[in-house]
């Protein structure tokens, strides 16, 4: 079925939804530290104008047409971006960073946050960690049941941009109930300047080491890239403890995200257990099934005031968060956290069925879980179409957009990310289709 047949239903189908518990406290510190930068310069209060001019310079250097990427600049040391970045930026990795916490539920007590900039992924992880630390000392569990977040270090190549996440993440929330009125420990917060283009990492054992954003920057535009990221992976790998967890998040773009699938391939070739989202460690299909094929995860959010006003001044659309993401364990007998997925298979994919127009037909195991990676579409024939991806390969879910019996199965209110079990589809040429006897179990998603 060629993607030209297909059309998106729209900007009102169903999305998941996700909002971090601490953002609104997070926003607040941050909002505060700018309007202490704007007085210096005598500014009567945030001018959104300006901001939002940095705002639009960062997303065309970063992610338009990437020239602060490839031209390797630290953009960070520009207080006009490094203000955008805070107002803007920031808030949205934060909740990347939060969404996926949610997912892996593990609670680290060493972090090493690499290209961390100002900190959103650091603070991502101490209000994650301490929210959980809340959430247990409130139960009847023993002290020993939980792990304390006891250090955090962040390098980057920027002091400035150091500097900035030292300040926010040993900044206290002005309102004490942010913190449910107890008193929870920081952990020790170490920052190194340093530049990932020289190959080189902080030294130590980690429990959850973090790239946030920052591996699409390393050798941005050299044919080299894919190798250099991947070494300077491998020495991640190498300071994870065992039991440890990697992160992996970037952008959703075309070449950000299948390079990081690219990355995510190489390393489950490696040994390393992949715990999310993929519910298979097979090669991943969209690399095989052409060039502009790629997955990404998004949900919505409830945009902060600051952020939407930014956003509508820039002319940037931020109702939906978008990210492509893995994280991998390093083995170990035994070790914390849970991945989300289940019933992963190493079997390898056809290369020859995954790139031809019609999708394998897979036979249906009621006991494989699968994903769903697009969004809703709607074909000529007036059928709804969503990929799904699994065990089985990467192939069309589908059903007439009539069919009384799919909506009351849920089906039209699926969404993209969601973790499925489906028995008895109808086998169809270009993959499975609802009919009477089809039941979907929708496992493993968000509340």
């Amino acid at each position: 079925m060629k993607s030209g047949r297909l059309k998106p239903i729209g900007p009102d189908a169903p999305c998941r939804s996700f909002n971090p518990p601490e953002l609104t406290s997070r926003l607040e510190r941050n909002l505060r530290y700018l309007a202490s930068q704007a007085a210096k310069t005598a500014a009567a209060s945030l001018d959104t104008d300006r901001l939002a001019a940095a705002v639009l310079r960062l997303q065309r250097g970063l992610t338009g047409t990437r020239q602060l990427v490839e031209s390797n600049q630290d953009y960070m040391q520009d207080p006009g971006l490094l203000a955008a970045y805070l107002a803007y930026y920031w808030t949205v990795s934060y909740t990347q960073a939060s969404y996926i916490l949610a997912q892996l539920d593990y609670r680290p007590r060493r972090v090493l946050d690499v290209g961390a900039g100002p900190g959103p992924f650091s603070a991502a992880i101490l209000d994650f960690c301490q929210g959980r630390l809340n959430e247990t000392r409130s139960t009847t569990k023993p002290a020993t049941d939980h792990s304390v977040l006891e250090r955090l270090t962040l390098c980057d190549r920027s002091p400035a941009a150091l500097a900035l996440a030292r300040i926010l993440l040993t900044n206290p929330a002005q309102d004490s109930a942010d913190r449910n009125q107890r008193h929870l420990p920081l952990p020790v917060i170490e920052c190194q300047v340093l530049d990932l283009e020289t190959n080189s990492l902080p030294n130590g054992s980690f429990d959850l080491i973090a790239f946030g954003h920052s591996l699409n920057e390393i050798a941005a535009g050299q044919p080299d890239a894919p190798e250099r990221r991947l070494r300077l992976l491998e020495l991640a790998v190498e300071r994870l403890a065992p039991g440890g967890i990697l992160i992996m998040l970037e952008p959703a773009l075309l070449q950000t995200s299948r390079a990081l699938i690219g990355l995510r391939d190489r390393l489950v070739d490696r040994g390393l257990e992949l715990l999310g989202p993929c519910t298979t460690a097979a090669s991943c299909p969209a690399l095989q099934q052409g060039e502009n094929q790629t997955c990404h995860e998004e949900f919505s959010w409830t945009m902060p005031p600051l952020v939407a006003t930014l956003a509508a001044k820039a002319g940037l659309d931020r109702g939906r968060v978008k990210l492509c993401w893995f994280a991998f364990r390093r083995p170990a007998l035994k070790a914390e956290g849970k991945a989300i997925t289940a019933a992963k298979s190493t079997a390898k994919i056809s290369v020859a069925a995954a790139c031809s127009d019609n999708a394998p037909q897979p036979a249906p195991d009621e006991s494989a879980l699968y994903r769903m990676v697009s969004e809703a579409m709607l074909n000529k024939a007036g059928r709804v179409r969503y990929l799904l991806c699994g065990p089985a390969g990467r192939f069309a879910f589908s059903a007439k957009q009539d069919n009384s019996q799919a909506k009351a199965a849920g089906f039209f209110r699926l969404q993209r990310g969601d973790y499925l079990r489906i028995s008895q589809p109808e086998q169809r040429e270009n993959g499975w289709g609802f009919q009477a006897s089809t039941v979907i179990a929708v496992v493993n998603g968000l509340a």
